[in-house]
């Protein structure tokens, strides 16, 4: 990803202006992370992720894992400008909601084709294996084990992928406080839930 130096000024703007009003820098990402920067308001345990969109090329405030297309950026510049900008409408109470992976770092992480993509390479499947395996667990011409194998590798590249994300977001959070952090309520989830989370299909 190249940016210009206007864009990566932009994102120091943004951060200054989050930082004069009271937000704490913990963690400053590289171009591989779309220069994300991470502050926390500490008065309402809100996150801010201050990155460069890839899709627009734009940097964006992102208060919520979920905003990828919309965003409250110019809401949250306006609102520095008061005396004492509040921010605890922004705050959000899942850990699993937090924007900690930028979305450079969505659109980089591995794609983990499902069990159906993955017979219909095998050795011998015929163009309808997705549709015969999806009804009955096997394909035709091919060995039982082999179909096994396949979706013992599928688990095991949902897992990786799982442990990936959560490394990752472990490594973002190593320097918040505990009492911000116990502010969130990190459930635990599945592997596909978190590849559904973190990895559009289709990318």
């Amino acid at each position: 990803m190249i940016e210009n130096s206007d864009t990566v000024l932009r994102v120091y703007e943004y951060s200054q202006l989050l930082q004069s009003r009271g937000c704490v820098k913990f963690y400053q990402g590289s171009t591989d992370e779309g220069y994300q920067t991470l502050l926390l308001d500490g008065n309402s345990g809100t996150i801010f992720s201050v990155e460069v969109n890839p899709n627009t090329k734009q940097v964006e405030i992102r208060t919520n894992r979920n905003q990828r297309k919309s965003f409250q950026t110019e809401e949250i510049i306006d609102r520095c400008s008061l005396v004492a900008p509040l921010f605890s409408d922004y705050t959000v109470k899942d850990y699993w909601d937090l924007p900690l992976i930028s979305l450079e770092e969505e659109n980089n992480l591995p794609f983990c084709a499902t069990p159906h993509e993955r017979v219909e390479l095998l050795m011998g499947a015929g163009e309808d294996a997705i549709e015969v395996y999806r009804t009955t667990g096997k394909v035709p011409n091919v060995d039982d084990e082999e179909i096994r194998n396949v979706e013992e590798m599928y688990k095991i590249d949902m897992q990786r992928f799982k442990q990936l994300v959560s490394d990752m977001l472990s490594e973002k959070t190593k320097d918040l406080p505990e009492n911000i952090k116990s502010k969130y309520y990190p459930d635990v989830v599945d592997s596909e839930t978190v590849y559904s989370m973190f990895k559009r299909r289709g990318n």
